[in-house]
């Protein structure tokens, strides 16, 4: 097990480290106190898991998290005091995995690592799905009707993947934050975020009028995608 964690406060640092020694001895675990040095780790190693704060001294923590990932495809953990709704949405829009807001236990902590490393196992985002016409190429982050290509994040990806293995059938909002989170109440307002991700869905494809994708809500249910 290689893992990277990206934080400047050295004794955080050390107790995340100590964590993960514990439910993982012997592993291999680097730390990073400046963004660039997250870098430079990322692009020389292999990791198989990366936690990151965002409050760094040199750089932006998702300015990092969006030059890491094209660098591994490991699962990233937001580890931040930053706690709000609006953060916790953006977090896992430029790409995270989880979010988890400061202070928090090591326990509460490998759980998460768990769960994003079992869900990374078990779905392979980076797997494309075809339904028709529509092909969703996640590796690209691009959503493909005919001729035309249509950027989507990391977790619009998640949740069109799901959509488009469902045609026409009812994904619920549990199967939803699942797919995105692990598990079911993982995230709070769990809910009002995947409203927000797939209303910039329905807006990235309807300004294609070509592209025939219909994402239908069902009131506190979840969603039903006919093509």
């Amino acid at each position: 097990m290689d893992i990277l964690v990206v934080e400047d406060d050295s004794d955080v640092a050390e107790f995340i480290s100590i964590a993960f020694e514990m439910a993982w001895p012997g592993a291999n675990i680097k730390q990073a106190h400046l963004g660039r040095q997250a870098l430079e780790l990322a692009e020389k190693e292999n990791f198989n898991l990366v936690v990151l704060d965002l409050n760094l001294p040199d750089l932006e923590g998702y300015d990092v998290l969006t030059s890491i990932r094209p660098r591994t495809s490991a699962p990233v953990i937001i580890a931040t005091v930053r706690s709000s709704e609006a953060e916790i949405v953006k977090g896992l829009e430029y790409g995270a995995d989880d979010y988890i807001v400061k202070p928090f236990g090591q326990l509460e902590l490998v759980a998460r690592a768990r769960a994003v490393l079992r869900r990374s196992q078990e779905f392979n985002i980076y797997v494309p799905v075809i339904r028709g016409p529509v092909r969703l190429e996640p590796g690209r982050g691009e959503l493909v009707y005919g001729h035309k290509r249509i950027h989507v994040t990391r977790t619009e990806s998640l949740i069109l993947s799901l959509l488009l293995q469902s045609p026409g059938q009812l994904v619920t909002y549990s199967q939803l934050e699942e797919v995105i989170w692990g598990e079911p109440g993982a995230c709070p307002n769990s809910s009002d975020a995947i409203r927000v991700y797939v209303s910039r869905l329905r807006n990235k494809i309807g300004k294609d009028y070509q592209c025939k994708i219909n994402i239908r809500a069902h009131a506190g249910a979840g969603y039903i995608l006919n093509i």
